[in-house]
């Protein structure tokens, strides 16, 4: 299982450093940093770094993510061996914003309406087979453990088919009947508002669904 701290500082790497020491020149280009994708043949740099979010995507080839997910293609070594890589590289770690804690905003009302949309998540990923052949086949992740520590989800559009219209006249934030029965995470736990889904949403190919792991 791999530490959480561990892949927290993986993300932290210091992106463009490390694209450079990889071999791709990087010019400034406003707040961002431009250069050749080393994933397709590219020939006019649509490689693109923010440095403030520390993340990358190409708008050639559509490839995207963090440093691990950089080093995971780079490479070619699954998302353990790309994490283990970034441990101990001598780059310096960007510093991590403060999450300001918003949770008393929230009334229990809404967390327990939040509570059901993970675990319908979390449900759609148990029902679905695409989200777990996603991880092991795409990403080499193999480790149940840790897929279920992060609470991982399955975005595959369902949870639209049984919100309300948006006409109706009931404002309650979504709280249908169907979506009442949803199962609920333990303990209606909910991340605070704030919180993140890791490595923001990635695409799970084939079905247009979505990945999506809430990082308790």
């Amino acid at each position: 299982m791999i530490d959480k701290e561990d892949i927290e500082q993986a993300k932290r790497t210091d992106l463009a450093a490390l694209v450079q020491a990889k071999g791709v020149h990087l010019k400034k280009n406003g707040k961002s940093l431009l250069g050749l994708c080393p994933f397709h043949a590219d020939k006019t740099p649509s490689l693109s770094i923010n440095t403030g979010k520390n993340l990358w995507q190409c708008f050639g080839c559509g490839a995207a993510g963090d440093a691990i997910r950089f080093v995971e293609l780079f490479d070619q070594v699954d998302f353990k061996e790309a994490v283990k890589r970034l441990s101990d590289n001598g780059f310096k770690r960007t510093q991590a914003k403060p999450v300001k804690d918003n949770s008393e905003a929230l009334s229990v009302k809404d967390k327990k309406l939040l509570a059901r949309v993970v675990g319908f998540y979390q449900h759609s990923f148990e029902q679905d087979r695409r989200g777990l052949d996603y991880l092991t086949g795409e990403r080499n992740i193999n480790d149940l453990q840790s897929i279920k520590d992060f609470g991982t989800g399955f975005v595959n559009g369902t949870l639209t088919e049984i919100l309300p219209h948006p006409l109706c006249q009931d404002s309650c934030h979504f709280q249908c009947q169907r979506l009442s029965t949803a199962p609920a995470v333990p303990g209606d736990q909910v991340p605070p508002r704030g919180g993140t889904w890791s490595p923001g949403t990635v695409g799970a190919g084939g079905g247009g669904g979505k990945f999506a792991a809430c990082n308790p």
